[in-house]
């Protein structure tokens, strides 16, 4: 929440993304390849993330990813994903920028924070958002 609690308040930045297309067969690979290719165009390291939220397409999945970036709970979909809350369908984007947001302005100090997720057919797609705090 911003600094007078109201829930219209500005929220944070959209600072930039990256999409990836893989073979189909390798659409869980997606967020791994955007993620490392959204640190990659920013000259950032996964130190400099305070959260990412994952869309848990399968368990499997999110397994993959927090053991390919070697990354603690807490940083990763901290409070649950889509396995443990589930969400309408077409709504995965803004549930995850939504939760992610939320998480980034509980720091209440600048931070960032990347969304991510895999679509079917083989592609990936990582956004970077930065928070109230967070200057441009």
């Amino acid at each position: 929440m911003s600094s007078t609690n109201n829930p219209f308040d500005f929220q944070g930045y959209y600072l930039g993304q990256t999409t990836i297309a893989l073979s189909p067969s390798d659409f869980l690979l997606g967020p791994i390849k955007a993620t490392e290719k959204l640190l990659q165009k920013f000259n950032l390291k996964l130190n400099d993330i305070e959260a990412i939220e994952l869309n848990e397409a399968f368990a499997s999945q999110a397994i993959l990813f927090q053991n390919y970036f070697k990354l603690d709970d807490i940083k990763l979909n901290a409070y649950g994903g889509a396995l443990a809350f589930g969400h309408p369908y077409g709504a995965t984007g803004g549930i995850l920028i939504s939760r992610l947001l939320n998480r980034l302005n509980q720091v209440q100090k600048p931070c960032l924070g990347i969304a991510t997720l895999c679509v079917a057919g083989g592609m990936g797609i990582s956004v970077l958002i930065g928070n109230h705090w967070y200057q441009k």
